[in-house]
């Protein structure tokens, strides 16, 4: 939804009693493609890509000091973050099931 410009979201996010607020980023943290990982709090400047306007630890620290939300980063391994190129095989098997995984644990 926020692409690459999740800070535009910030004072929707924060004006809510939301209790979880979860980003989904593509990130490098493996060698193998389509990959999921939660990222601790430690890893997501490491890992998390900078494909967006703000980095995504400054717009976490700007959630944390204005709301009672967790926030969790589930990153999806990438080998290129270039935006004219398609979505991999491996990255779009591993969103589909990351997606059917939320469907069934919400239900």
């Amino acid at each position: 939804m926020a692409e690459t410009t999740p800070e535009n979201y910030l004072t929707i996010l924060t004006s809510k009693d939301l209790d979880l607020i979860i980003f989904f980023d593509a990130c490098r943290f493996s060698p193998v493609e389509g990959e999921i990982k939660i990222l601790r709090n430690k890893e997501i400047s490491t890992f998390a890509t900078s494909t967006h306007t703000s980095s995504i630890s400054l717009i976490i620290s700007y959630i944390r000091k204005h709301s009672n939300a967790a926030v969790k980063v589930i990153g999806i391994n990438i080998k290129s973050a270039h935006f004219i190129q398609k979505i991999s095989t491996e990255i779009k098997e591993s969103a589909d099931s990351l997606i059917t995984m939320i469907q069934n644990e919400t239900r």
